[in-house]
C-alpha cells in the first residue's frame, strides 16, 4: 500500500518555491517538499536553503558536470549537503566584490564585455564564465576552451552573435584538456 504524504505547511510554501526553482533538477517533487518541511521545521532556514542550491547549481555547472548526475532534491537535503563549506553563506561583513544589491559580482575578465552588451548574469555564469581565455601576442583573445564539448558546441552555435558583439570576433572555441 502506497505511502499517503504528510500534510505540508502552507506556511512553506513560497519559500518551498524559491527553493525548487533554484534546484537545477526538478525529480522527486513530493519526497523532497517532506524532506524539506522536516528540515524548516528543524530550525534550517528556508532562504538560505534557495541560496545554497542556487550555489550548488553554479558549481557543478562551472565543473561541466551533466544534470543528469545531478542528485534528487531529495537526496541532497537529506544528506545535508548544504551544510557543506562551499555552499554556505559568506561571514557577515565579508561583501567584497558585491554591488549595492549585495549580489557578488563575477570576477571573470569576460565580464565588462558581455555586461555592456546586456547579457544578463545567470547566462554569462552558466555559458562564458566557465570558459578558460587564451590571448594572442597583442592581448586578444584567441581561443576560449570549454569545460566539455557540449559547452563548446552550446557556445559556437547559439551564443556566437554575443561572442561577436563582446569580444569584436569570434575565437576559436576548444575543449579543455584535462591533465591526467
Amino acid at each position: 500500500m502506497a505511502r499517503k504524504p504528510k500534510p505540508f505547511p502552507v506556511t512553506l510554501e513560497s519559500a518551498w518555491e524559491a527553493f525548487w526553482v533554484a534546484y537545477p533538477r526538478r525529480d522527486g517533487k513530493v519526497k523532497a517538499r517532506e524532506v524539506f518541511a522536516t528540515l524548516v521545521v528543524g530550525g534550517v532556514d528556508p532562504a538560505f536553503l534557495a541560496r545554497a542550491a542556487e550555489r550548488q547549481a553554479r558549481a557543478w555547472t562551472a565543473k561541466g558536470i551533466d544534470p543528469m548526475y545531478f542528485p534528487y532534491a531529495r537526496t541532497w537535503l537529506g544528506q545535508r549537503v548544504f551544510e557543506d563549506d562551499a555552499l554556505v553563506d559568506p561571514p557577515e561583513g565579508d561583501h567584497q566584490g558585491e554591488d549595492a544589491s549585495g549580489t557578488p559580482e563575477p570576477d571573470y575578465e569576460l565580464w565588462p564585455a558581455f555586461q555592456a552588451i546586456g547579457m544578463d548574469r545567470d547566462k554569462f555564469d552558466t555559458w562564458i564564465g566557465p570558459l578558460t581565455v587564451v590571448r594572442a601576442a597583442g592581448g586578444v583573445v584567441a581561443t576560449l576552451e570549454a569545460p566539455t564539448p557540449f559547452h563548446a558546441d552550446y557556445v559556437r552555435g547559439r551564443l556566437d552573435p554575443e561572442v561577436r558583439r563582446a569580444l569584436g570576433h569570434c575565437p576559436e572555441i576548444t575543449v579543455r584538456r584535462v591533465p591526467k
